[in-house]
Parts: structure tokens; C-alpha cells; sequence
């Protein structure tokens, strides 16, 4: 009986070791993994039908890093809504922040709404099941002024973009009236405003 205890123990153990080392050599160990965050989905902002405007050819002479950031996208005659959805090297996923030490997404530029009124800005996701946009979180920037916002990777406990969700930049026209036009940059940086 006393072998037959050992032999559990022993296989109990060895089982755990295997275990326990199998997690830690992970390539999938991730942030999301290691501590209890809520990932925060966004409101809805439209759907591809909904896309419309232009997206403009822009002279974007920063080298890309190898997560899809820094793009910009130049924006024209938005009514609606418009996406870099469509336009290769112009997304990101959550992996391109490194939450622990407080990097999100920069986002400045200027956009203009014909009829005066503010425009929502950002990145956006994508769930193709619903045809639906997922905005990060609702930005607001001044119609007519250059402004600048970010958007932490993590925050109280909240996960804003997660690791392996593609991430898009978005112009969306809220007015219900004329059209939007500017550009907006988008990159990897730590808490501009220290909060």
C-alpha cells in the first residue's frame, strides 16, 4: 500500500512539474493571462456599409515597427464613417502595448467637420459575425483644432485593447450633417498627460 501511495505521489508530482513548466515556456503567456482584467468592448459605431468618404494616399515617412505603428490616415468628405479597415499596414493589435509600463495609444491630428461640430475619433475593432465597428473608447476631438488624446492599454483593473484583437483607426461623423476632413496620426507611447 505504502508503494502504491509513493507511485500516486510521485506521478502527482511529476505531472505538476510538467504542468507548471509547460505554462511558463508559453509563447502565448500573456498580460490577459496573468492578471484579472476586464476587457472593455467598446460602443458600436457602424458597419462596412456604413464606411464612406476617402482615405488619401499620405506621405507617412516614419518607418513602421513591425506591430503596424506609427500610421496616419488622411481622411475626406466623411459623412458617416471610415475605417483604416481596408488599407493595408494601417492596423495594430493590442501586443504592439506594453500595459505593465503604461503604454496605450497616441492619437493627434487635426479633423474638420463642415457643419462645426466636434468629431469622434480612434481606433476601432472589427467583428465580422455582427458587421459591426467596436469603437476602443469615445474620443472627441474640437472641430478645426489640432488635439491630442490617448488611450492606456490598461487601466483600473480594465483591459482596453486586448493582445491579439486587430485594432483600426476611425473617423466617425456623429453631426448628421456635412463632412469631415483631416488627418489623424496614431502611435505607441506612455501617459502623455501623467494621470
Amino acid at each position: 500500500m505504502k508503494k502504491y501511495i509513493r507511485l500516486v505521489s510521485a506521478v502527482l508530482m511529476l505531472v505538476m512539474v510538467c504542468t507548471t513548466s509547460a505554462f511558463a515556456a508559453s509563447p502565448t503567456s500573456s498580460i490577459e493571462q496573468s492578471q484579472d482584467l476586464i476587457l472593455v468592448q467598446g460602443e458600436p459605431i457602424g458597419s462596412r456599409a456604413d464606411e464612406d468618404g476617402f482615405l488619401l494616399e499620405d506621405t507617412d515617412i516614419r518607418s513602421a515597427r513591425s506591430s503596424g505603428l506609427p500610421f496616419s490616415m488622411t481622411a475626406n468628405n466623411v459623412s458617416k464613417l471610415l475605417t483604416t479597415y481596408s488599407a493595408p499596414g494601417k492596423n495594430f493589435t493590442g501586443g504592439a502595448f506594453d500595459g505593465l509600463v503604461g503604454e496605450g495609444l497616441l492619437i493627434t491630428g487635426k479633423v474638420t467637420d463642415t457643419s462645426g461640430s466636434d468629431v469622434k475619433v480612434g481606433a476601432c475593432s472589427y467583428n465580422a459575425n455582427k458587421d459591426t465597428f467596436y469603437t476602443v473608447m469615445p474620443i472627441y476631438f474640437d472641430s478645426g483644432t489640432w488635439s491630442t488624446s490617448w488611450i492606456p492599454k490598461i487601466r483600473n483593473g480594465y483591459l482596453y485593447m486586448g493582445n491579439s484583437t486587430t485594432y483600426y483607426g476611425h473617423i466617425t461623423n456623429e453631426s448628421g450633417s456635412g463632412t469631415v476632413s483631416g488627418t489623424l496620426n496614431f502611435s505607441v507611447s506612455k501617459n502623455p498627460y501623467n494621470i
